[in-house]
């Protein structure tokens, strides 16, 4: 079921009779009335020759059209060179929504084709019916809808921000082809997304593009024509984000194994696309949001068949999404690092040997940790902020999530040869880590208290290390502690 649509609902409005219902014999003395009007009644005999070409087109039998009232409606000037009319069928007079035939006609050729949908409504619609002389709709009504200007749903050039004020349809060239397609929306009144369907323009002909990018656009959607990419927002809720970015294949994709996220958002997006046969976009990279905190990338996702891969960077990756296996996702959960089973990973013999010698003292570390998590859980409830306050939750989820990455950075650098890492950290700064902590009002002690037992601990198992193993654990330590620096240093300096 097709639900067509259309805008924001913020610019919603009471009208006066004056302002909002007009009836007008010829367009003319509508538009020179002393207001813009959104919309206007109209009573037109020459209307019927529109409205006639639209009650030529078959119905389903399914649809009993004797016992609806049909409201017709049409665009006063033609949008992209088409002439756009409906006729809107409802089940009473107060209906929100009805069975809709909406029919484009070429204005140069005269060829046409149409859309239907079993439920539809639409701004306009809405808006009649929140006129505040509304008395119901009546079999035969006929209303003129201004179509919105570009300028109200165009950011910046060629960059595309479908939630702003869109249409209930519009001309885009969202498959990158040179040709338009024809995106109609789907409004669902008061909800937080509107869905757009993609049809393909094909003569007289729509085809339906069902597949992902094309099928998941929303109003959180960004689609830059220049750049070819096109930006999919998936959430779960105010604090579960995920950015999806896809780009026009200039090659074609070898099949993916679907990553798992460690947040819900965007993961049936991610596993939907892997089960394409030929995709013609590229799931380029994610990232992850998590409250106000948190920020997961996952790059580097799909592989064309032309690219030359070597086989450790493949390992690389399938070692990273089997460690975050091991992540339990639930924020008060201490994760399975303390048991990780070293035979599934491709470790040289003397890392595993090194791992296998000081077990004791890495187990020490996820007990200490695991003991931090119930403290601070415990904590947070003596002082009375409830458990499931989402200031809490984020904080733990991210505490939690920066040392898992260090135990992930660790064993990946025993994976290798040469116990290397990308990148060496400094010690970080635990009294401006405080500093920036005390800004909110619930973290100062958890955060001193937390990251001081966390660092005496690393600190303590460190000097116990043989020089290549303690020279990997110092530089995971302080990496962690620059991540969550670098969290509050853009949390609360970026507006000072």
């Amino acid at each position: 079921m097709l639900v067509l649509l259309l805008i924001s609902c913020g610019h919603r409005q009471e009208k006066t009779a004056e302002q909002g219902i007009s009836s007008a014999s010829h367009l003319d003395e509508i538009e020179e009335s002393a207001q813009p009007l959104t919309f206007v009644k109209s009573t037109d005999p020459a209307d019927s020759v529109w409205i006639g070409a639209l009650d030529r087109i078959p119905l389903p039998p399914t649809v009993g059209q004797d016992s609806l009232i049909n409201v017709y409606f049409k665009y006063k000037q033609p949008i992209e060179g088409y002439e756009v009319t409906a006729r809107w069928m409802l089940s009473d007079a107060r209906s929100r929504d009805g069975y809709i035939v909406m029919n484009f006609r070429d204005t140069n050729s005269g060829t046409s084709f149409h859309i239907s949908s079993d439920e539809y409504a639409n701004f306009n619609t809405d808006e009649v019916a929140h006129a505040d002389n509304f008395g119901g709709h009546s079999d035969g009504d006929v209303y003129y809808f201004e179509y919105p200007s570009s300028e109200e749903w165009v950011w910046r050039d060629s960059l595309y921000l479908l939630g702003y004020t869109p249409p209930p349809f519009q001309f885009l060239d969202v498959d990158f082809d040179g040709k338009d397609e024809l995106l109609v929306s789907e409004w669902e009144n008061d909800l937080p997304d509107n869905y757009h369907t993609v049809y393909k323009i094909r003569g007289k002909t729509l085809v339906e593009q069902d597949y992902v990018p094309l099928n998941r656009l929303s109003n959180n959607s960004q689609i830059d024509t220049v750049r070819q990419i096109i930006v999919l927002r998936e959430h779960n809720g105010p604090d579960d984000i995920a950015d999806l970015y896809f780009s026009k294949a200039t090659a074609p994709i070898a099949m993916i194994e679907p990553l798992r996220l460690k947040t819900l958002s965007g993961q049936s997006v991610v596993e939907e696309y892997a089960r394409l046969s030929c995709p013609v976009f590229s799931l380029d990279s994610i990232v992850s949001f998590r409250g106000l905190y948190a920020t997961y990338e996952y790059r580097n996702i799909c592989r064309t068949l032309q690219d030359k891969v070597d086989s450790a960077s493949i390992n690389r990756e399938k070692l990273y999404r089997r460690f975050d296996e091991y992540n339990e996702p639930l924020w008060n959960h201490p994760g399975k690092y303390d048991h990780i089973e070293l035979a599934e990973f491709p470790m040289p013999a003397c890392s595993r040997e090194l791992i296998q010698a000081h077990a004791d003292l890495f187990s020490s570390e996820a007990e200490v940790w695991r003991r931090l998590l119930l403290e601070g859980f415990h904590r947070s409830t003596e002082e009375g902020i409830p458990s499931d306050l989402m200031s809490v939750d984020d904080y733990w989820y991210v505490m939690k999530e920066i040392r898992s990455a260090s135990i992930k950075d660790f064993y990946m650098a025993l994976c290798s040869d040469g116990f290397t890492s990308s990148q060496s950290y400094a010690p970080v700064d635990l009294e401006q880590m405080v500093f920036l902590s005390s800004k909110d009002e619930y973290s100062v002690l958890r955060e001193a208290g937390a990251w001081g037992s966390w660092y005496e601990i690393r600190a303590q198992i460190s000097p116990k290390l043989p020089p290549k193993l303690r020279k990997v654990w110092d530089n995971c330590t302080n990496k962690a502690g620059y991540l969550r620096l670098k969290q509050f240093e853009v949390r609360y300096t970026r507006f000072e």
